[in-house]
């Protein structure tokens, strides 16, 4: 689990001591509960003055509550925050001028990972319509979030550090997240579009993009502790590095609807890999694994997996397998379409459970065992029971 580092904390309580004064608390005329930040001015000055809106904000009489509620609007231009962290504060909406127009930015250095804006538990906060960056000489994630009433809507993350690089990372906590585009790349280290570390978030309408040409592993959801994310209308590219991964569920659950992946390139390219003892739901969705030494469109490892009206595809050739069970990994397919060098494979042990599916390429059952109903071959010719 990724630990935020306590220079993060230390920087956001020297904030809090420096900007909550009761005299900010004063709203933009002519309006009671909004404060108006400019973004004519340097970059530099332009973030000073967001921060010191969002704790003008803050330090209102009566203070921001569910029936108070205040938001902070940006202006056009480019927000740098000088390396600091910029926790979002309860009942305090941030609101941009639009995903091109309005940059939140912040190069932090120091230990431990460090964020661009954060949400902490218990906050009831929405950020939208902006970009996010963040270009931290360590390791750098765009937002972090602890909190279950965050919400995140219309936005960009962009996150290239040195170290490795995180799009948004969730401890615990239930965000909604709706039309959020990430970009990912790690200048000496891996990259990962979403890390959801517990809770059950829900993500919709988004999309990730991972190009890091590093030696590390590259995945655009890594989903684990125990988490149960739903992921809805959601897709993403990956490619670049030594291993990619679109959909990696370790240690947890997810459901998967309506998934578009493309990952390419590397030693190893997996569109969904599921391992110590999951459960994974996958419907109307589409894997692809191509151009590496080996492509596997799903993999699940000691899980149980069900798929459903999806395609899984991966490249030509041995090294090349739509779906893998590992050890004791069950699989349930129905209604998909399987196309690979292998269509399907045991690797010691493993069950699938198959029915109406069309199976384009050879079928290893290995040390496992396979059933298939109503199957067919990708010439539209019959499939035994026994695969």
């Amino acid at each position: 689990m990724i630990q935020r580092s306590f220079l993060h904390l230390l920087l956001v309580g020297v904030l809090v001591a420096a900007f909550a004064a009761p005299a900010l608390g004063q709203a933009t005329p002519p309006f009671d509960r909004t404060i108006i930040v400019g973004g004519s001015g340097t970059n530099a000055a332009n973030g000073t003055a967001l921060i010191t809106a969002v704790f003008a904000a803050a330090a209102a009489v009566p203070p921001p509550s569910a029936g108070n509620p205040w938001l902070v609007k940006v202006e056009p231009g480019v927000f740098d925050l000088s390396g600091f962290t910029l926790p979002m504060i309860n009942f305090v909406d941030i609101e941009g001028s639009g995903r091109n127009a309005t940059f939140i930015r912040s190069s932090p250095g120091g230990f431990g990972l460090a964020a661009t804006i954060d949400v902490p538990a218990g906050t009831d906060v929405e950020l939208r319509n902006l970009t996010v960056q963040n270009f931290a000489s360590g390791q750098g994630a765009g937002i972090t979030n602890s909190s279950t009433d965050f919400k995140l809507t219309q936005v960009n993350i962009e996150v290239e550090s040195e170290g490795s690089s995180f799009g948004f990372v969730s401890f615990a906590g239930n965000p909604r997240v709706q039309t959020v585009f990430v970009r990912a790349a790690a200048k000496n280290n891996d990259a990962t579009g979403f890390f959801l570390d517990a809770g059950a978030p829900v993500i919709i309408e988004s999309f990730v993009f991972i190009n890091n040409a590093t030696p590390g592993d590259n995945r655009g959801f890594r989903i684990e502790s125990g988490a149960n994310p739903s992921i809805d209308k959601t897709s993403g590219v990956v490619f670049g590095g030594n291993r990619n991964t679109g959909v990696q569920v370790q240690g947890a659950s997810a459901t998967l609807t309506n998934n578009r992946w493309t990952v390419t390139g590397g030693s190893l390219a997996r569109g969904l890999y599921a391992t110590d003892d999951v459960f994974v739901e996958v419907q109307e969705s589409t894997f692809q694994a191509t151009g590496a030494t080996t492509n596997v469109g799903i993999q699940n490892d000691t899980g149980f997996l069900t798929v459903q009206t999806s395609r899984v595809i991966a490249g030509a050739g041995a090294s090349s397998i739509a779906v893998e069970n590992v050890f004791s990994g069950q699989t349930d397919i129905d209604q998909s379409v399987l196309q690979g060098g292998l269509s399907f494979r045991n690797t010691f042990g493993g069950a699938f459970r198959i029915g109406s599916t069309q199976l384009s390429g050879p079928r290893a059952i290995g040390g496992g065992s396979a059933i298939c109903a109503a199957s067919y071959d990708g010439n539209y010719v019959a499939i035994g029971p026994g695969c």
